[in-house]
């Protein structure tokens, strides 16, 4: 099958590729919340506005879209490189939406294409690769084949909890330890407060949501506090109004005697919820909300029959307490 590629470039162009961006993305191997067209669209008009990118699609002879890579392209000392658009401080994960029955040609394609953009020398480097991308897994031999130099590195780890069909269950394959400790600080609060678990959904009220939730990241460390100012709070109050209309918003706060102590801003997608970000008031630290509140989330999600719970990057060990393991992101490096 003869595959064509095209460049999208313009706002006009991406804005109606809406629709036939998610139909592609449902025919992918493993799609993921950061893969969707509103993703990119929100990361866009908030950080990319007035920049270059080079999305290129890939069509069959009939026109059917049966691939999209988000690159950027831009010229250093050592040649042409090409990335995935995007940063990992919003990011988590990055990759190429393929029909998942054309993977290999749709590769081929692409490599092909891209090694006459470069016409020398050059990089490809595409970072963010999630451990069940099977773009890592098709593009090597391809790759070699038109003379790259190929490796594949670990750039970070994103822990993911997978689900059992119960609580008890759950509790049941959690470290004797860690099931001890999450069972003694939820009777801890409970004991010392009236506590309850609060999800906005109410769409008047994300706004609201959104600002409280700005005060207890801030307030959680130093480093939130100087992360969430500016253009940011901008881009996650557009993700949460925007995530709350297609039903894929999870923000949620545990209350204490009626007070939100702790929060999160997470996205349920398909089967699997996606812990962005959160925080909490220090000085309820005794009381170790964030452990409380993720573990009425986790019940929360395995009693909605979801798979998985993606902590996202990090190594923090609060994840692995919840059972989480490892899953290796990786950075792609094809050089020539």
């Amino acid at each position: 099958m003869k595959l064509i590629i095209e460049e999208l470039r313009g706002w006009t162009e991406f804005i109606q590729m809406q629709e036939p961006w998610n139909q592609l993305l449902s025919r992918s191997h493993a799609p993921k919340i950061f893969f969707c067209w509103e993703w990119y669209y929100l990361w866009l008009k908030h950080f990319w506005y007035t920049k270059d990118f080079h999305f290129l699609l890939v069509r069959d002879e009939s026109r059917g879209l049966r691939g999209i890579v988000p690159l950027i392209m831009k010229q250093s000392r050592d040649g042409v490189v090409v990335e995935f658009i995007g940063d990992t401080n919003t990011w988590d994960y990055r990759d190429a939406i393929i029909d998942q029955a054309m993977i290999e040609p749709v590769l081929v394609s692409i490599l092909n294409y891209l090694k006459e953009k470069i016409k020398g020398e050059g990089t490809i480097e595409l970072s963010g690769l999630p451990e069940d991308s099977l773009t890592k897994t098709w593009i090597v031999k391809p790759a070699e084949k038109f003379g790259f130099e190929v490796r594949l590195l670990p750039e970070d780890t994103c822990p993911i909890l997978s689900l059992p069909t119960s609580w008890e269950e759950y509790l049941q394959l959690l470290k004797k330890k860690d099931r001890h400790e999450l069972e003694r600080k939820t009777r801890k609060i409970n004991r010392e407060a009236q506590v309850d678990l609060l999800r906005i959904k109410d769409a008047n009220k994300i706004r609201e949501g959104i600002e409280d939730f700005f005060i207890l990241h801030r307030a959680s460390r130093e480093e939130k506090a100087g992360f969430m100012g500016g253009e940011m709070s901008s881009y996650f109050l557009s993700l949460a109004e925007l995530f709350a209309q297609r039903g894929w918003l999870n923000l949620s706060f545990l209350t204490a005697n009626g007070k939100k102590i702790a929060g999160i801003i997470g996205f349920e997608y398909l089967d699997t919820l996606y812990i962005y970000n959160s925080g909490y008031e220090p000085r309820y630290s005794p009381w170790s909300p964030g452990i409380v509140l993720i573990g009425l989330i986790v019940k929360d999600c395995i009693e909605k029959g979801f798979k998985r719970v993606d902590f996202l990057r990090g190594n923090e060990s609060y994840k692995y307490k919840f059972g989480a393991v490892d899953n290796t992101v990786y950075k792609l490096i094809l050089r020539i």
